[in-house]
């Protein structure tokens, strides 16, 4: 952090208001205070509004990128469907639908308990895919083609999940997921986002419990040899 001796003019990196601060990181990066102190979910809704971004996998990793964002967290829950809801209205150029529906993923990501990937055999990144399906489909409890499309799009995240093997890396699982995603969204209705598919983790050294070279994102091996996108 670079602290100046007299307050000046700064824009928050992330709500883009101009206030007055004598603190910004070395790279000339201010974020205001009531940014500073919102709650990681709150932070992942307001940079999807302002983001242009059509990748999901690199906008996903931008987001996990962040220092408010936790190695394991629920917050991750909620990363997978606003990536994709992010660069899917994005791709669509429906900015209105998209502040919208992310709200609504929001509210339905905070549903999601911490630790549901051990304790209830369904890793909530993976539910966040189905989320998202459900949304641009506009899935319910009694609908027919829809209600199985979103089940499909999270049974196909969770099995990638599997195959990958634990203990938990809530940066691997929602790469992963996206990546499924991003598989179903072309199969399924022929939308191609422009996804990196391949993306390079950046968080080994951050996380204690990485299983390092079994991780078909960890170092150079960037392709999902050992991931069986279905």
């Amino acid at each position: 952090m670079v602290y100046e001796p007299q307050a000046r003019e700064m824009t928050c990196a992330v709500c883009g208001r101009k206030l007055d601060s004598e603190i910004s990181c070395i790279n000339g990066h201010f974020v205001c205070e009531s940014c500073h102190n919102m709650a990681p979910a709150d932070f992942i809704e307001q940079q999807c509004i302002t983001a242009m971004d059509t990748d999901p996998v690199s906008f996903g990793a931008r987001l996990m990128r962040s220092s408010k964002i936790r190695v394991h967290g629920p917050e991750h829950h909620f990363i997978v469907p606003a990536a994709l809801l992010t660069t899917y209205y994005n791709f669509r150029g429906d900015w209105r639908t998209k502040r919208e529906m992310l709200a609504e993923a929001h509210k339905r990501s905070d549903m999601l308990p911490p630790g549901a990937c051990g304790y209830h055999g369904a890793c909530g990144a993976a539910v966040g895919s189905g989320i998202f399906i459900s949304i641009i489909t506009g899935a319910t409890p009694v609908a027919t083609l829809s209600w199985s499309q979103s089940n499909k799009a999270t049974a196909n995240a969770l099995q990638l999940i599997a195959e990958n093997g634990g203990p938990r890396c809530c940066k691997r699982d929602a790469f992963l997921s996206i990546i499924s995603t991003v598989k179903f969204l072309d199969e399924q209705f022929s939308i191609k986002l422009p996804a990196t598919l391949a993306p390079r983790c950046e968080f080994d050294r951050l996380n204690r419990d990485c299983r390092i070279t079994p991780c078909p994102f960890h170092g150079n091996d960037r392709q999902l040899a050992r991931a069986s996108v279905h």
